[in-house]
C-alpha cells in the first residue's frame, strides 16, 4: 500500500497498528507493515509497488506521516 492510501485509511480510523520488521535481505534496513482493523496486513510500497526498504529514521518518519504515534518493533 502506498503512503497516501495508508494515511487516508488512518484518518478514516481503519488501521489498527504499525509494525517495523528488519528486511529479510539486509538487516540494516527496515520494512513498514500496517495492519487494518479487519486483520489484513500491508507493506508500505513505493510508486512502482515495490516494498520500501529504508533505514530506521526513515521508517519512523513514514510511520509518523501515516499518523501513528506508536509502533511495534520486531527483531
Amino acid at each position: 500500500m502506498q503512503l497516501l492510501a495508508a494515511r487516508s485509511l488512518y484518518t478514516s480510523d481503519l488501521l489498527e497498528c504499525a509494525e517495523l520488521h528488519p528486511s529479510p535481505n539486509d538487516t540494516e534496513v527496515w520494512v513498514v507493515l500496517i495492519r487494518s482493523n479487519d486483520g489484513k496486513t500491508y507493506f508500505i510500497v513505493d510508486e512502482n509497488e515495490k516494498v520500501r526498504q529504508v533505514d530506521l529514521n526513515k521508517a519512523v518518519s513514514i510511520i509518523r506521516q501515516i499518523g501513528f504515534h506508536s509502533v511495534e518493533v520486531f527483531f
